[in-house]
C-alpha cells in the first residue's frame, strides 16, 4: 500500500471511529429519554389518580391548601420532566448532526434515514403535546377539587399559566449553525492529503443571516422576494504557512496564502463542499487554515455581488517531515494542491 492510500485509509478509520462514537452518544441519550418518559409518565399518572381518588373520598378530608400544594407540585414535576426531556433531545440532536455530516463522506445513510422518518412523523412536536396534556389534566383536576376555595382557584390559574410559560421558554431551540468546517486530520506527514469539508447547517435564510448585521438581513430579505433571483453559497478560504512549531503563537506564517477556490453549493440543509490539500513534503511546520462562507446570487443568470454572513473557521495543521528512509507519498517540493472535489 502506498503512502497516499494509507493516508486515506487512516482518515476513513478516524471518521468511522468518530461516527461510531456519535452513534453511541445518540443511543445513550435515547436511553435517558426512554427512562424519563417511562418513569416520569408513570409517576405523573399515578399522582393524578391518587390525588383524584383521595380528594373525592368522603371519609378523608384534606384542607384546600394541601390540595393546592399537591396540584402545584405535580405541575412543577411536569415542567421539570419536560425540560430534561428537551435537554437530552437537544444534546442528542447535536450528535446526530455530526453523525450525518460524517455519513456523507463514509457512504452511510443510517442517521439520515432515521432523521427523515422522524421529520415525516413530526415526533418532535408530539412530545410537547404529551407534556402539555399532562399539564392541562393536572390543571383541570385542580379546578375540580378546589371548587370550594375560589381564592386558591385563582392562584391555580396563575400557577398553570406560569407552568405553561416555563415549558415554552425552556423548550430546546433550533440548532442554528451557519457553517460547519472540519478537517479530517490536524497532524500529518508531509506529502499526505488533508480533507477540508464544509457543511451547510442553516435550515432557513433567517438562520443563515442570524449573525449578520440588521441592515444586511433586511437587504437580503428584500432581494429574496424577487423570483428572478437565484441564491447560492460560496464556501472558501486560504492556507498560510509554514511557521515553526517553537514559538508558534508569536511567529507569523511565511509564504503567500494558498487559496481554497470558492465552490458553489446549493442552499440545501447538509449540502457539502470538499477540498483536498496535498501537504508539502519539504516544508514542515504549522499551517493556518482559515475558511469562511460567502453568499452570492444571480439575477436572470448574471452573477451579482457577494455577502459574508459573518461565519468564520480557523484551525492549525501540523505538517511533520517524513522519515529520511521513506519516500514521500507525493512528489516532494511541489506546491500544495487546493482543489474542490465532490463529496
Amino acid at each position: 500500500m502506498n503512502g497516499s492510500s494509507g493516508s486515506a485509509s487512516n482518515a476513513d478509520d478516524n471518521r468511522m471511529k468518530e461516527w461510531a462514537t456519535a452513534r453511541a452518544v445518540i443511543d445513550k441519550f435515547d436511553g435517558y429519554q426512554s427512562d424519563i418518559r417511562k418513569y416520569g409518565f408513570t409517576l405523573i399518572t399515578g399522582l393524578l389518580a391518587v390525588t383524584g381518588l383521595f380528594s373525592s373520598s368522603p371519609s378523608i378530608s384534606y384542607p384546600p391548601g394541601a390540595k393546592f400544594g399537591v396540584i402545584a407540585s405535580i405541575l412543577v414535576l411536569v415542567v421539570a420532566l419536560s425540560y430534561l426531556d428537551g435537554l437530552y433531545r437537544y444534546l442528542q440532536r447535536g450528535a446526530a448532526i455530526r453523525a450525518r455530516i460524517l455519513e456523507s463522506s463514509l457512504n452511510l445513510d443510517l442517521t439520515n434515514a432515521i432523521a427523515e422518518f422522524l421529520r415525516v412523523g413530526r415526533f418532535e412536536s408530539r412530545y410537547a403535546i404529551l407534556y402539555g396534556g399532562f399539564a392541562v389534566s393536572t390543571f383541570v383536576l385542580g379546578l375540580a377539587i378546589l371548587t370550594q376555595a375560589p381564592g386558591l382557584e385563582l392562584l391555580l390559574i396563575v400557577t398553570f399559566a406560569v407552568a405553561i410559560a416555563l415549558m415554552v421558554e425552556l423548550r430546546p431551540g433550533e440548532i442554528i449553525g451557519l457553517t460547519d468546517f472540519s478537517l479530517d486530520r490536524k497532524v500529518v506527514t508531509g506529502g499526505q492529503m488533508v480533507r477540508i469539508t464544509y457543511t451547510n447547517l442553516a435550515g432557513t435564510w433567517k438562520q443563515l443571516f442570524a449573525a449578520s448585521e440588521k441592515s444586511q438581513r433586511k437587504l437580503w430579505t428584500q432581494r429574496l422576494k424577487s423570483k428572478r433571483i437565484k441564491v447560492f453559497l460560496l464556501p472558501t478560504g486560504e492556507i498560510t504557512g509554514p511557521r515553526p512549531v517553537v514559538g508558534a503563537t508569536t511567529t507569523p506564517p511565511s509564504g503567500d496564502p494558498m487559496p481554497l477556490p470558492p465552490t458553489k453549493v446549493e442552499f440545501v440543509y447538509l449540502a457539502q463542499a470538499n477540498w483536498v490539500w496535498k501537504t508539502p513534503a519539504d516544508k514542515p511546520g504549522l499551517y493556518d487554515v482559515r475558511c469562511y462562507l460567502q453568499v452570492s446570487h444571480s439575477v436572470d443568470g448574471v452573477d451579482s455581488d457577494k455577502a459574508a454572513p459573518g461565519s468564520d473557521f480557523w484551525s492549525v495543521v501540523q505538517v511533520v517531515a517524513p522519515d529520511p528512509g521513506t519516500s514521500p507519498p507525493g512528489p516532494g517540493g511541489h506546491p500544495p494542491e487546493n482543489r474542490p472535489v465532490t463529496p
